[in-house]
Order: structure tokens, then C-alpha cells, then sequence
């Protein structure tokens, strides 16, 4: 029993000193007629992850620190329609540029 508790000790915290690796979505809103669309917000779902974002005066918006992995991200604002991305993908230390015509 006690090799099996060092074992199980040495493995947690190995698990635990490694870094999460992180990346972010970033991009813009605009209508369908190529006119920036401030005030929506995008949220990105996956692997028990959420984040939301406000898009600024321009229609930009950034999703920073998000662990890799796959993201269902949606745009919305009231008076438009809501923009759906299936199966985004985030990879370590970079940026998916994901824009939504709304």
C-alpha cells in the first residue's frame, strides 16, 4: 500500500507542475453589409471551458487564455441573428482569427 500511495503521490504532482497551454480566438463582428457590429458578445464553449467577450467601438473582440482544445463560438446581439462556429480550434500560444457576419 505504500509504494502505491508514492506512486499515486509523484504522479498528481507531476500532473499538477505542468503548465496549461493556452491560446486565444480573436476577430470581428460586421453586418452583411460590411458594417462593423459593436456590443455583441461572443462566448466560446468546450471541454468544461467558458469565455465571453464584448466586441469594442470597431466590432473586435478577443478571447485571451483559453486552454487548447475545440470551442463552439457564438455571436448574438438583439435585432440580429445569432452566428454559430462549430469545432473552432485553439492551439497553444496562438491566436484563431474567427470574424461573424450577422
Amino acid at each position: 500500500m505504500r509504494i502505491l500511495a508514492i506512486v499515486l503521490t509523484t504522479s498528481l504532482t507531476i500532473a499538477a507542475q505542468q503548465p496549461v497551454v493556452t491560446g486565444s480566438i480573436a476577430g470581428c463582428t460586421s453586418d452583411t453589409v460590411s458594417q462593423q457590429v459593436p456590443g455583441s458578445t461572443v462566448l466560446a464553449k468546450g471541454g468544461g471551458v467558458q469565455g465571453t467577450a464584448r466586441t469594442d467601438s470597431s466590432g473586435c473582440y478577443e478571447l485571451k487564455d483559453l486552454p487548447s482544445g475545440f470551442y463552439r463560438v457564438t455571436a448574438t446581439l438583439e435585432g440580429f441573428m445569432n452566428v454559430t462556429r462549430n469545432k473552432v480550434t485553439v492551439a497553444p500560444s496562438t491566436v484563431t482569427r474567427l470574424d461573424f457576419t450577422m
